[in-house]
Order: structure tokens, then C-alpha cells, then sequence
């Protein structure tokens, strides 16, 4: 499969999700598009956005091919088609023509009114994957306080430790097929946590200890095993993904447990996320729920913690389902790790572990953090929601929150096209093709 066809594929589900070509150039103020496609088995494709449009009818469309013109398709396209194209000419299209060109290659171009696949799939996933649902949320649930946040990134810099420095050389090295997990191959650099487990096992039976990037934490080479495991996932009766109990990761009722949660609490703090925020190589204590916890304990804040992280989507929708399930309180606030969006209060951590700290080692591969990896994040998050207030009636003596390159104030900031969006038809029917569980197609999470 080519990466053209892969990124079709996921741009094909934006589609079944609802959101269409239409709404994308009405969001981006594109009033003149011209759709490229490279050749003719491109027809089929084309013939989906056409249909858009011709149902649509808020304005048209205009397509063409680089090779070949467009011929016997079966529907009335003529008058929507312009003569054949080729790479060179492009970019020499009248500018008064056409406001954007939208290229299907994978390729990319510093032309400013040219929009390749890449950058166009990128979006729509953005898009019909996290921000309509999440709008949808926070409009279903006012009193919600739902902020998006992204994951802790290995940055290369002059403060590195060696190991950080050996992670990072080993993130470059070309990824290395290790399996098939429904029809999808699974990919990871030869030396991530994922292959350490098999690591431990065959020098079990060799009867022999091997090294461990949890070494630095004291871990034996069985527990570090054990915390690898992947937990056992099962498909419900409604199509959402949830955990199977696991008692040595301490995996109840589909979700893995916070510590010292308390019995009274006035609400509830809720993580929605990947592998890293379920705390994967790391004891259910020592994830970042169950340090926030502790921190909210000491705090006397009476806000309970949960962890509604999966360890693997391997649908972007399983995300949502586990946002579904959760019944909100007024005051409740929920993080959900997700890509950035200029219309939802987001809270970038991806420099938060950046040299210097002193937190020690915190990343046992180029991905995943460990337990000091997860403290960081706990403090970090905890500084947050004083520092803006969060807890208003609360009198704190605490450092001041660290700088995060973003803006942390709290504000439900929604953009203009978002707003005439939410208004429109379509976003009924958006959200009933959304809520569907019964998607078939081969997407790539």
C-alpha cells in the first residue's frame, strides 16, 4: 500500500464521520477550489467529492487530472472539469481562477495556494476526530471544564543525559516490522520498551539479568516485566473498547485504578488519553492520576481522579466512546490528549521534560516516561489548575506555574466557521455519523 492510498483511506473515514469537502473549504474560506488528482484510478475518489458538492450547493467545485483529462465518468462533471495539468504547470494556474488547489500526492510545496494530501489528511483527522466531537462535548456539557493537552516530547538539546541521547539516536533509526494487530502492521524502533519484554524473556531462559532503562528506579528485570504486558482489551455489546481486569496492573471495570482516592469528594478530574497517559512501564501508584491524586489529598481538595486512558486506539473514535461514558458533574474537568485546535483551551506539555530538571531520568524509551516522568506531568498539571484559578476557593502557597509555551488561561474560545458550523444541518447529522460503531474500513490510528 502506498502512503497515497493510506492517507486516502483515513481521509475516507473523515468522510464517513461526517465531515466533508465542502465544510473544509467553507472553515478555510476557499470559495474557488480545484481538486488535482494525479491519473485516472483517481476517478472513484473524485467522483465522493463531487457528490459533496452536488449535494451541498452552498458553491462548486472544479477538477482536473495532472495525466489525462477527465472522461466517461458517469456523472455530469464536464462543465466542473478543466483541460489535462501537468506537475510543471501547476503552480502557473491563474490565481484569480482558483483561491486553492487541493493535490492528491503526499508530496508537499511552498506555493501558498497549493494544499497537498498530507497537510489535507492531517486536517480533516483534526478536524472530524477531536474537534467537532470535543465541541460537541463542551457544548453538551457547559459547566465542564474540558481542556486538550498533548504528551511530553524527548527533545534533542545540550541538556541531554547519555541515555536521553542514546533514545533519541535509536527514534531515528528506521522502524522495524515486529507483527500484524487487526490487518494493521505494527512498527517500533529495535530498542523501544515494547521489545524489551521479549528482551527479559529469552534471558530468562538463559538464566541470566539483563540491563533496563527502569534500572535507575530500582526495578527487577520480573517486575519490569510484568508492568510491559499489554493489557487485554475486549470489544463491548455498544462497539466501544475497554480493559479486561488485570490484577497486577490494577485494571478494574475497564479502566485502571487511581490510588488513594477519597470516599467524599465534590468532583471529579478525568484523563483521556494514549498509552502514556495509562501509564504504560508504570505502577498504577505511580502514574500521573495517582500522583495528581495524592497532590489534590495533600491539598485537602476534595477532587477524585480518574484514569479513562487507553493503552492502544486503534480506532481514533475508541477515544470518544470512553468520553461518552463518562456522566460529568458541574465543576468536573476533564484532559484529553489530542492534537492541537485553535477553538478548545489546550495545554501543550510537549516541552515540559526539556532540560534542565530535576526530575532524573524520565524517559525509559523515545516515547513512554516513567514513573519521575509521570511526577513531572502530575506537578506540572497541578500548577496549572491553580495558577488559573481552577480551584477558586482555595488558598494556595505554591510555586508559580512554569512557562509552557501557551497561553494556560482557561477560555472557551470557539471561532468564527465553528460557530456558523454548530448552527448549520450538518452538524446534526455529523454527530449521528460520528456516533456510529460499525465502521469498517482499514483506518490507521
Amino acid at each position: 500500500m502506498t502512503e497515497n492510498e493510506k492517507l486516502l483511506i483515513q481521509l475516507q473515514d473523515c468522510f464517513t464521520a461526517g465531515y466533508t469537502m465542502p465544510q473544509f473549504c467553507i472553515d478555510n474560506n476557499i470559495k474557488k477550489p480545484l481538486f488535482v488528482a494525479p491519473d485516472e484510478s483517481y476517478k472513484t475518489f473524485l467522483w465522493k467529492i463531487y457528490i459533496q458538492f452536488k449535494y451541498d450547493k452552498r458553491f462548486s467545485a472544479k477538477f482536473a487530472l495532472i495525466k489525462g483529462e477527465i472522461k466517461d465518468m458517469n456523472f455530469s462533471v464536464s462543465e466542473n472539469s478543466v483541460s489535462a495539468l501537468t506537475l510543471k504547470n501547476v503552480s502557473k494556474i491563474n490565481d484569480e481562477e482558483f483561491d486553492r488547489i487541493i493535490i492528491f500526492t503526499a508530496s508537499n510545496s511552498p506555493h501558498p495556494k497549493i494544499i497537498y494530501l498530507q497537510w489535507l489528511t492531517n486536517y480533516f483527522i483534526r478536524r472530524a476526530y477531536y474537534e467537532i466531537p470535543l465541541l460537541h462535548f463542551i457544548e453538551q456539557n457547559p459547566d465542564v471544564k474540558l481542556i486538550a493537552c498533548n504528551n511530553p516530547g524527548l527533545i534533542e538539546n545540550d541538556f541531554n543525559t547519555p541515555f536521553e541521547k542514546w533514545a533519541l539516536n535509536e527514534r531515528k533509526k528506521p522502524p522495524v516490522f515486529y507483527g500484524i494487530d487487526d490487518g494493521v502492521e505494527i512498527l517500533s524502533t529495535p530498542d523501544s520498551v515494547v521489545h524489551l519484554r521479549n528482551k527479559i524473556s529469552l534471558a530468562k531462559v538463559k538464566g541470566e539479568t539483563i540491563a533496563t532503562p527502569y534500572d535507575v528506579l530500582g526495578y527487577s528485570n520480573e517486575k519490569v516485566y510484568a508492568l510491559l504486558e499489554t493489557p487485554e482489551q475486549k470489544v463491548n455489546i455498544d462497539g466501544s473498547v475497554s480493559f479486561c481486569d488485570n490484577e497486577f496492573l490494577k485494571i478494574q471495570n475497564g479502566h485502571r485504578v487511581t490510588a488513594n482516592q477519597p470516599e467524599k469528594y465534590q468532583n471529579t478530574i478525568y484523563f483521556v488519553g494514549n498509552c502514556v497517559t495509562f501509564g504504560y512501564g508504570v505502577p498504577f501508584d505511580k502514574t500521573l492520576e495517582s500522583q495528581l491524586q495524592n497532590l489534590l489529598n495533600e491539598n485537602n481538595l476534595p477532587y477524585k481522579v480518574e484514569n479513562f486512558a487507553l493503552f492502544s486506539a486503534r480506532k481514533r473514535q475508541d477515544s470518544f466512546y470512553f468520553l461518552d461514558k463518562i456522566k460529568p458533574r458541574r465543576g468536573d474537568i476533564i484532559f484529553f490528549v489530542c492534537s492541537p485546535s485553535p477553538n478548545i483551551p489546550y495545554l501543550n506539555l510537549s516541552e515540559l521534560l526539556k532540560r534542565p530538571h530535576n526530575y532524573g531520568e524520565v524517559f525509559p524509551d523515545a516515547v513512554h516516561i516513567n514513573e519521575n516522568g509521570h511526577k513531572a506531568v502530575a506537578d506540572c498539571i497541578f500548577k496549572v489548575l491553580v495558577s488559573n484559578n481552577f480551584f477558586q476557593d482555595m488558598n494556595f502557597d505554591y510555586p508559580p506555574t512554569p512557562p509552557l509555551h501557551t497561553d494556560t488561561v482557561y477560555q472557551r474560545k470557539i471561532s468564527y466557521p465553528s460557530q456558523i458550523f454548530l448552527k448549520t444541518k450538518s452538524w446534526r447529522s455529523t454527530r449521528k455519523n460520528f456516533a456510529k460503531k460499525d465502521f469498517r474500513s482499514a483506518r490507521l490510528s
